[in-house]
């Protein structure tokens, strides 16, 4: 009887590992990110940007960060020694929050940063000693 139970268990327990679908996203083509025009856009910003533990292990070196203002492209990130540094480029007269983009060039993922980050004229969000590390949403 017992010999029964622990099949009837096993069984079952097989059965719900492999029913289990692994959760499935949305995947991107590059979007080779770039802003279209600097005119009117006499101010900046900038960031200094890490990826949180979760994500980190993913990084590439091709990966890279857009920072959007009312959904056009204000800035591109590069890249060094793992940090993502931005300036994002804004009129004067602007009043408007930036939105990141994370493209991940293995995986095809995008991500979204979750923070609202108000546009300030010189404002510099993180450093090289003390990164932003933003919270992310994948799309």
């Amino acid at each position: 009887m017992k010999k029964n139970v622990f099949i009837y268990a096993l069984i079952a327990l097989t059965l719900t590992l492999f029913s289990c679908e692994k959760e499935k996203y949305n995947t991107y083509e590059n979007p080779h990110w770039a802003v279209m025009s600097y005119e009117g856009l006499s101010e900046s910003c900038t960031i200094v940007m890490d990826l949180p533990a979760n994500i980190k292990p993913y990084q590439g070196t091709e990966d890279v960060v857009g920072a959007f203002i009312n959904g056009e492209c204000r800035g591109v990130s590069i890249q060094q020694d793992g940090l993502f540094y931005i300036i994002v480029s804004a009129a004067a007269d602007e009043v408007a929050n930036i939105d990141l983009k994370y493209y991940n060039v293995a995986n095809k993922y995008m991500y979204q940063v979750t923070e609202q980050i108000p546009f300030e004229i010189n404002k510099r969000l993180g450093s090289t000693d003390n990164p932003f590390v933003p919270t992310f949403v994948i799309l």
